[in-house]
This record gives C-alpha cells, sequence and structure tokens, in this order.
C-alpha cells in the first residue's frame, strides 16, 4: 500500500488519521490494509489525546477492537490527556466484549488510573456494571481498595449507592480493606447507614473484622449518623449487631452527643424507643455541656421522647 508522497499517519481536515476513520466506521478490510502499511503509527493520539483503540474501546466495538489488539505495536495503555486508558474507558462504558479482549493481553495494567485517581474497577462499580467487575476481580494483580482523589474505593462506591450485589462480590476478595475511608473519615459502613441502604449494612454488619465504631471527621459513627437522619431500619440492624456501643462518642464529636442524645434532640422517638431497649445503654450520659437525653428532650419540647426517657428511668 507504500504510495510515493503519501503519509498514512497523515489527518484530515477533521484532524482524523486515515486509521481513526476506519476505525469510525468498522470498515474492518481498510483497517487491516492501514495496519500493513509501512510507516503506520498504530498509537498515534488525535488532538484529544485518544489513540485509535482508546476511542474504539470507549465506543465499544469488538470487531475493531480486537484487530487493533493483535496489531503490531500496539499500546494497551496508552491514555488521554485525562489519563483515561482503553481498559478504563471500556470498563466505564460498560462495554463487556472489549473488556474481556483487553484483559487477555498481559500487557494490559487493569489497576492503571486516571488523572483523578479513577481505575477500572472503581469506574465499573460507579457504572454499576456488575459482569465487568466480576471479571475484574478476577484478573491477575486486580488492587480491590485502589482509590481516587477522594479517597472513594470500589466498596466505598458501591456502599454508597446501596448495589448489594457489588458489595458482595466485592467483599468476597481476600483481604479487602472493609473499613478504608475517604477523605471525609467516611468507612463503607458509615456511608450504607446514611444513605440508609439496609441489606448492605447487613452485609457489612455480619463481615469479620468490620469496624462498629469508627468515626468519620465530624467524630460521628454509623449508629449517631443513623440517628441523626432518622434512619430506623439501620438503627435496627446496628443496635443487634455485634461489637456494638451503644453509648459510644467518637472522638472529635464536638458536642459530645451519644446516639441517644442525636435522637432526643431530633425528636425521633421511634428511634428513641429502639436505644432504650439495647443491651447496656445509659440514660445518664452527659455531653459536654453537661446535659443528658432528657434534658434536651425537656428543652426543646420533644414531650414523647421525654415521656419515654422518664419511663425507662423508673423501670
Amino acid at each position: 500500500m507504500a504510495v510515493a508522497g503519501f503519509d498514512v499517519n497523515e489527518a484530515d481536515a477533521n484532524g482524523m488519521t486515515p486509521l481513526e476513520v476506519a476505525c469510525f466506521y468498522g470498515s474492518i478490510a481498510v483497517l487491516q490494509l492501514l495496519l500493513e502499511a509501512p510507516g503506520i503509527d498504530v498509537n498515534l493520539a488525535g488532538e484529544d489525546g485518544q489513540t485509535p483503540l482508546l476511542a474504539v474501546c470507549s465506543e465499544g466495538n469488538p470487531t475493531v477492537a480486537e484487530v487493533l489488539l493483535n496489531s503490531r505495536g500496539i499500546d494497551t495503555n496508552k491514555a488521554d490527556k485525562d489519563g483515561t486508558t482503553p481498559l478504563l474507558g471500556a470498563c466505564s462504558m460498560g462495554h463487556l466484549e472489549v473488556v474481556k479482549l483487553l484483559l487477555d493481553k498481559p500487557e494490559t495494567d487493569v489497576n492503571r488510573a486516571d488523572d483523578e485517581g479513577g481505575t477500572p474497577l472503581l469506574e465499573a462499580c460507579l457504572g454499576g456494571h456488575f459482569d465487568i467487575v466480576r471479571l475484574l476481580l478476577g484478573a491477575p494483580g486486580i488492587d480491590v481498595d485502589g482509590a481516587d482523589m477522594d479517597g472513594v474505593s470500589p466498596l466505598i462506591s458501591s456502599c454508597t449507592w446501596g448495589d448489594v450485589d457489588l458489595v458482595r462480590a466485592l467483599l468476597e476478595v481476600p483481604g479487602i480493606e472493609v473499613n478504608k475511608v475517604d477523605k471525609e473519615g467516611q468507612s463503607p459502613l458509615s456511608l450504607a447507614c446514611e444513605h440508609g441502604h439496609i441489606a448492605v449494612v447487613r452485609l457489612l454488619c455480619n463481615f469479620p473484622g468490620i469496624d462498629m465504631q469508627g468515626v468519620d471527621s465530624s467524630g460521628r459513627t454509623p449508629l449517631t449518623a443513623a440517628c441523626r437522619d432518622n434512619r430506623m431500619e439501620v438503627v435496627n440492624v446496628l443496635v443487634e449487631a455485634a461489637g456494638i456501643d451503644v453509648n459510644y462518642v467518637g472522638e472529635g464529636e464536638e458536642d459530645g452527643w451519644t446516639p441517644l442524645h442525636w435522637a432526643s434532640i431530633k425528636g425521633r422517638d421511634t428511634i428513641v424507643k429502639v436505644l432504650l431497649g439495647a443491651k447496656g445503654v445509659d440514660i445518664g450520659l452527659k455531653d459536654k455541656d453537661g446535659r443528658a437525653p432528657l434534658d434536651w428532650a425537656k428543652l426543646l419540647g420533644h414531650s414523647r421522647v421525654a415521656a419515654l426517657l422518664m419511663e425507662h428511668g423508673r423501670s
């Protein structure tokens, strides 16, 4: 296909090379001819930094992707200006067949992150692409705990969105850091509790090594967060969990409020009732201002809460 004076890598008026055009239109015969041409640069990036392989993987064309992946000199990890690799692009967009092709290449870096720290596994979790997540979890060397610049890991993301199937799959990975926190100090459990994802909360509470008292940057535990946000079902699960201390005040909790303080201050009478039935609850604990939950309930006019606390105190 060599023609005197013809540059096989020269871009057209739209900035696209012949190889990019062939990939865009899925012209396999033309693509194969171009790949045999002397001087062809299969990894040449366009103005946006995308290589033909990255563009094809992001668009989800496995037929074209397979041809490119079998070409001489192909770089399966070359990223665009944002650090997006072909694997990351395919995982983000949910293109399972393309992901399979990329993982078949030993040189593909399964953990290569973009400029914001997003890994292929994290992007697949964010997109809810369960089949791709399962595929990645079986890849040699996969980092299940790799987090982005905000400290969001695959498990943290899945717990935040309440995807119980993804959470279950991630928890099956030996050595996963179930208590790893994001930049706000929030753990997978605290985020699941905050958002009211009861099925995820149950899974985590039964996981070996889970930290029931882990605090965020404000000193809030999962139980205090659930009481604050009126997550009744979550509170019911937490107070029955092994290792829970219903009176615990996290370091950094500026007011010194227990879960019962929170529920009483917010006027959550149904949650107060659950807490009063929990093993070891202490209704007399005082905060940094010297007030017990009953003091707050009276002060704020939460009569039903006050009645429950007084009845418990008499019993």
